[in-house]
């Protein structure tokens, strides 16, 4: 059976990824340093989560090593930062609370589209508003780097239609970059070490992720310490 392709849902999941793993840190590491705060990062986080969340997020902190930026999910942002906008984030991200948190909707909305099973591919005008969407709220909170990543993405997904194959040569390895980066931080954070001490560990398990092999023609290893937006948009 032929694979189907559906450059315009990979591109959105890209995009959606970077954006996931952005927020994970800005929202975990926004309330962990908060002088409003009391509790262990981990507790608070828990008592603000609907009950509904907590029990996931409970497992998600046991199977990730009580690494609090990797048992969050994206159905968690929009609580946690209502929960604590007006003590928190209103102070941390540029916009008024309704406007955010529409963005965070729209956002999450996007996910769901991209990560559910559609024999057909995402309508294109969908997947850039919702890529523009990312942009938006990595430039609200200060994140220039991944809103330029996003904002190639996009880029290349406007361009045409044979744009997604060269996402392979530039956008993608940039974008693997970045979260092996990120993927790093985290994993010295959560296991009390350095970076470097880590990337023996991480190396060769980087480029994991099942993207269409006739969208993405290769998908080669990277060296985890190259920073994504090294490249000017240009």
């Amino acid at each position: 059976m032929p694979i189907i392709e559906r450059p315009h849902r990979d591109a959105l999941r890209m995009g959606i990824d970077i954006y996931i793993d952005t927020m994970r840190e800005f929202i975990v590491g926004a309330i962990d340093k908060s002088n409003h705060v009391t509790l262990p990062v981990e507790n608070q986080i828990y008592h603000d989560l609907e009950n509904l969340h907590r029990d996931r997020y409970w497992q998600q902190l046991s199977k990730n090593d009580r690494c609090v930026t990797s048992a969050i999910d994206i159905a968690d942002f929009k609580r946690l930062v209502a929960k604590n906008w007006f003590l928190i984030f209103d102070n941390l991200i540029d916009g008024n609370q309704a406007t955010v948190i529409n963005l965070l909707d729209r956002i999450t909305d996007g996910r769901n589209q991209a990560f559910h099973f559609t024999k057909s591919d995402l309508d294109w005008l969908f997947v850039s508003n919702r890529l523009g969407d990312i942009t938006g709220m990595m430039r609200r909170i200060g994140a220039k780097e991944e809103e330029r990543a996003v904002v190639d993405i996009n880029r290349r997904l406007m361009s045409g239609p044979a744009a997604p194959l060269h996402l392979c040569d530039f956008s993608l390895d940039r974008y693997v970059g970045l979260l092996a980066s990120r993927r790093r931080t985290r994993h010295a954070h959560a296991h009390g070490s350095t970076e470097s001490s880590v990337d023996a560990q991480l190396n060769g398990h980087i480029c994991t992720k099942p993207y269409n092999a006739l969208t993405f023609s290769r998908i080669r290893p990277i060296d985890p310490t190259y920073h994504p937006c090294d490249v000017p948009l240009g």
